[in-house]
């Protein structure tokens, strides 16, 4: 199982797996001492440098990626500046029943491989289904749109509170993926035919490849981009893409097909990183 609950795959190479990480603690701890010296004595030192950035794209330590996340983000300032709006959002009485049903179903499939969700009244699970109908009364104009529980989802993993893992999910929606999850879902489908042009003008060779065989962009773009690659990237892999925010969801998806075409050159299927 890894630090996420995730449980290993069935063949999982677990000594070249600890060689590894025994290699590659050395690069932990310089890491995690060169946040150490950023965060003194303060968190507003995360700010927005050109630094702060090579250090995300380096990646945060487990032990602050949630407070990384919330501050870089905006997440925390919208938390001060609500003050018990999210519990106040529980508690309406609003009617929305359909959005709420859709919920009660979406929730229970959401990483059932995972330790933390897969009992309905422990673990995570409940947290999940308060975050999402949260979100669903904040923004009635979206409501609540699939591949949202995933991208909640993984925000609870990493942040492992309610309050905190819905403002982060705000952002996302509101800043990081604007018109993604609204009527007509107008920022999907112009960032899915950005990524389609992209491969066309970067990397003609795949472009080729991809129409030889056949490949539907719109419907494998889309289930990428819907659910920020949380569905198809290990969560490590998430979570620097989650953390990179500022990298467009195009960006990311040219890049793992490129890192698919170096591995996979002869093979006939490029949607990348399931799990």
């Amino acid at each position: 199982m890894d630090p996420y609950g995730f449980e290993r795959p069935d063949g999982f190479d677990h000594a070249t797996y600890n060689r590894f990480v025994s290699g590659y603690l050395g690069v932990l701890a310089r890491r995690k001492q060169r946040w150490e010296q950023r965060l003194r004595p303060t968190e507003k030192n995360i700010g927005h440098s050109a630094k702060v950035k090579r250090y995300v794209r380096k990646g945060i330590p487990t032990e602050y990626r949630k407070l990384v996340w919330l501050v870089s983000s905006g997440a925390n300032g919208k938390k001060l500046d609500n003050p018990g709006l999210y519990r106040s959002l529980l508690q309406s009485d609003e009617r929305d029943e359909q959005a709420i049903d859709v919920i009660r179903t979406d929730v229970p499939r959401t990483f059932p491989e995972n330790v933390h969700f897969r009992h309905p009244d422990e673990g995570l699970l409940p947290s999940l289904y308060n975050v999402l109908v949260a979100f669903v009364r904040y923004r009635p104009e979206i409501g609540y749109c699939q591949g949202l529980n995933y991208v909640a989802g993984v925000l609870l993993l990493v942040v492992r509170e309610e309050e905190p893992a819905f403002w982060l999910l705000t952002v996302l929606v509101d800043n990081v993926l604007p018109d993604y999850y609204s009527c007509g879902m107008r920022g999907l489908l112009v960032d899915t035919e950005v990524l389609s042009q992209l491969i066309r003008n970067r990397n003609l060779e795949l472009h080729v490849h991809l129409e030889q065989i056949g490949v539907s962009w719109p419907v494998i773009f889309t289930k990428w981009f819907i659910c920020l690659f949380v569905d198809f990237l290990p969560i490590d892999k998430t979570t620097i893409a989650l953390s990179r925010s500022e990298d467009r969801p195009p960006s990311v998806g040219l890049h793992l097909l490129r890192r698919q075409q170096d591995h996979h050159a002869h093979r006939t299927d490029y949607r990348a990183g399931q799990r």
